[in-house]
């Protein structure tokens, strides 16, 4: 009788474990390191070779927040501009054959004041 109760309970505690989320609940984009100095939730510079393609960048911050390329650039686009939570926003980019370095630069803004730059070099 006592592994009867004992089954179906260890039962619902797996079945409770599998169920959790995990949400980091930034407030943030910045943070103090155990160092003293500010750090941000997520990289700032990327650097990308000459083919075309896709970079994902994730926008490590629970609240709502919009993202623009501040340049005029030609040869790359972002297919998401605003949202709310982690999320990553696509960075779309067309190859560089012509050898000269490039560079654009996003700008995130969340709606606790919080703004970021981050800077994507293309070789």
């Amino acid at each position: 009788m006592r592994k009867a109760v004992l089954v179906p309970f260890s039962v619902l505690l797996l079945a409770a474990g599998c169920t959790k989320t995990y949400d980091y609940h930034y407030d943030s984009l910045y943070y103090i390191g155990p160092d003293g100095n500010t750090y941000c939730h997520m990289p700032l510079v990327y650097n990308i070779g000459n083919e075309a393609g896709r970079l994902l960048i994730p926008v490590c911050y629970s609240g709502e927040w919009t993202v623009s390329i501040l340049e005029d650039v030609n040869w790359a686009f972002i297919d998401l501009v605003s949202g709310s939570g982690i999320k990553n926003i696509r960075f779309w980019y067309t190859g560089n054959m012509d050898g000269e370095e490039r560079s654009a630069t996003l700008k995130v803004s969340c709606d606790n004041g919080d703004e970021a730059e981050i800077v994507i070099n293309q070789k």
